[in-house]
Order: C-alpha cells, then structure tokens, then sequence
C-alpha cells in the first residue's frame, strides 16, 4: 500500500506538469495564429499579437489610419482620407493634427468653450462616417 504523502506529493506532480504542458500549447498556439484574439475577443490575445506585428512593422490595427507612437502605443495619422468604405464608414478622416474630421482646430486660447474628447474607438466614432461623430 502507498503511503497518502506519496499520493499526495504524485498528485501534485502531476498536476503542475499538466498545467506547464498546457501553458506550452497555449503559448504556441498564439504563437502560430497571429489572428487568434479576433475570434476569442481576449485583451491579452490581442495584445500579444499587436506587439508582434507592431515589432515586423505590420501596421498596427486599422489599416493605412494608425501611426506607432513610442509614448501612447499609436496615434491616428495626420491627413488621412479613406478611398473606399472602412469598417463601416463610408468617410473617415483626420485633419492635420490626426482628430477626427477635416476641420482644423487651433491650439490659440481665445474665449469659446472647449470640450476635448479622448478615449477608444467609441471615442473616435468608429464605423461612422465624419458627419455623424
């Protein structure tokens, strides 16, 4: 008969190999499939994969729009104009500064009221054209 320490301590062997083996599957399956997080909708996935084209110089997220930015990740391109729809949007476009629109708006203090928006995609009116952000 085996003693219960020797179960015990077999048990939690096997347990910790199990899980090492299935972090190493877990690990190259996200190595291989650089698309993955689309189809789990997983930050962490997504992540991964943005590093990864971002390192090969694949543009980062929305084609042709995303600049890299060493400070904030990316940045919208300044002067972009779409040729063709785009994720929905018939117009998208940024001014000279990369905001949403082709209206210039100047950094000189005067007395209007400004309200700054900043955020995500809901932010940027993502596949909505310019006139209705």
């Amino acid at each position: 008969m085996i003693p219960l320490r020797r179960k015990v301590g077999f048990s939690l062997v096997l347990v910790v190999m199990v899980l090492a083996f299935g972090e190493v599957i877990a690990r190259a399956y996200f190595h291989w499939d650089q698309e993955l997080h689309w189809r789990l909708r997983s930050a962490p996935a997504w992540r991964i994969g943005w590093v990864r084209r971002h390192a090969r110089g694949i543009e980062i997220f929305r084609p042709g729009i995303d600049l890299f930015d060493p400070l904030l990740g990316w940045k919208n391109k300044p002067g972009f104009r779409n040729t063709k729809p785009l994720n929905g949007s018939e117009r998208v476009s940024t001014n000279s500064n990369g905001a949403r629109g082709k209206r210039q708006y100047s950094y000189e203090r005067n007395d209007a009221q400004r309200v700054i928006v900043v955020g995500d995609s809901f932010a940027f009116g993502w596949e909505v054209s310019d006139e209705e952000t």
